[in-house]
């Protein structure tokens, strides 16, 4: 089926259901529910599906089963292709997944929509959740409050700083909208079938509609070579409006929210900003996570004014009970000389306050991993 027809039908998706296990038979139910795609039809046994199929010969339904139904073997499928766009089986227990025709049971939405999307992938048995024994890496998402809080800078720096502690980094752009990393590094071409490698220790890589759908593997593979994978966001508003808009950012930012192990959430004093890290700050502390918050104050002047706007940073973040606090001073001058010239603060302004901050944070997180 060509690609382009496989979207619109999939825009449209109808889909029955004949799943043995009622908490999986809802989780994918829920899933497809929130896709805005539609069950026609649970069915409980062989029976009642044959019989539902062969009434409604009209439309030809995606059928997601389980291999724990009695009686839903090959010769069954057979004789129900007639009346089904296509057939995916999901198995019972780990003793069949030596089957390819079965794909393993799973929690994750991001790879139950995986396996639905992808009609001639190899079933996937690697796990969306990468356990923290099976991997180098740690996952790090930078996510600013409002656009013009410096994530870019701090992501792009950070790596940096990393790498000259001995540590292998992978950078990714994941800010799809307005993405920045490669202009502010003077780069091109980042958003290839594989990362850049800039140096011995430092990777580049942007998402793109492309390669967002299938990002999880080639971080998956990435996480078992590199100490860090930091992700530039973008604003973080943005990017949660972007996910209930586009199913195909859905893939990549469900994997992230699973897999990530730190948040950091950039904000400045600016009153837009700190009102956008208020409504954040609530959305977070109402929520349950993997990974851990870290609010960073960016901007911060020196004087009265700053320790105000410390003070309300702070007020504003408690309730979230974050794990860690951060402050980077206002240093406009290192900054913007850094970025006129595409440059990092290590080579632009090796003495600013601002890198002498970074490269501060940078040390404690290699200290603690």
């Amino acid at each position: 089926m060509a690609d382009w027809l496989w979207c619109a039908q999939m825009a449209e998706l109808r889909v029955v259901t004949a799943i043995s296990e009622p908490e999986f038979e809802g989780f994918v139910a829920g899933t497809l529910y929130a896709q805005g795609w539609n069950v026609l039809f649970r069915a409980l046994d062989k029976t009642s599906l044959l019989a539902y199929l062969r009434q409604e010969s009209d439309s030809k339904p995606l059928l997601l089963y389980s291999s724990d139904l009695p009686g839903f073997d090959s010769s069954f499928l057979e004789s129900v292709t007639p009346y089904i766009e296509r057939a995916i089986g999901f198995s019972s227990s780990t003793e069949n997944l030596g089957d390819r025709a079965l794909h393993p049971k799973t929690e994750l939405a991001s790879e139950l929509l995986s396996v639905i999307r992808a009609p001639n992938r190899v079933p996937l048995i690697r796990k969306s959740r990468l356990e923290r024994g099976s991997r180098r890496s740690s996952i790090i998402a930078m996510a600013g409050a409002n656009h013009g809080d410096g994530v870019t800078m701090a992501a792009i720096n950070v790596a940096i700083e990393l790498t000259l502690l001995g540590k292998r980094v992978l950078l990714v752009d994941a800010n799809i909208r307005q993405p920045g990393v490669a202009i502010n590094l003077g780069e091109r071409n980042i958003n290839q079938d594989l990362p850049r490698n800039i140096n011995s220790n430092l990777d580049l890589y942007e998402i793109t509609r492309a390669n967002a759908e299938t990002i999880d593997h080639l971080i998956s593979d990435y996480s078992i070579t590199t100490d860090y994978i930091i992700f530039d966001l973008g604003r973080l508003e943005d990017s949660q409006q972007e996910i209930s808009e586009k199913r195909w950012e859905g893939i990549f930012t469900n994997w992230l929210l699973e897999n990530m192990d730190e948040l950091w959430i950039f904000t400045s004093p600016t009153k837009v900003s700190s009102a956008s890290l208020a409504r954040i700050s609530q959305n977070l502390a109402a929520q349950s996570r993997n990974s851990r918050a870290i609010f960073i104050l960016n901007h911060r002047k020196k004087g009265r004014r700053g320790d105000s706007d410390e003070e309300r940073f702070l007020s504003i973040v408690t309730p979230c009970k974050p794990r860690a606090l951060r402050v980077l001073s206002s240093d406009v001058r290192a900054a913007e000389l850094a970025q006129s010239d595409r440059s990092i603060l290590m080579e632009r302004n090796p003495r600013s306050s601002l890198r002498r901050e970074i490269m501060a944070i940078a040390k404690e997180i290699s200290e603690t991993r």
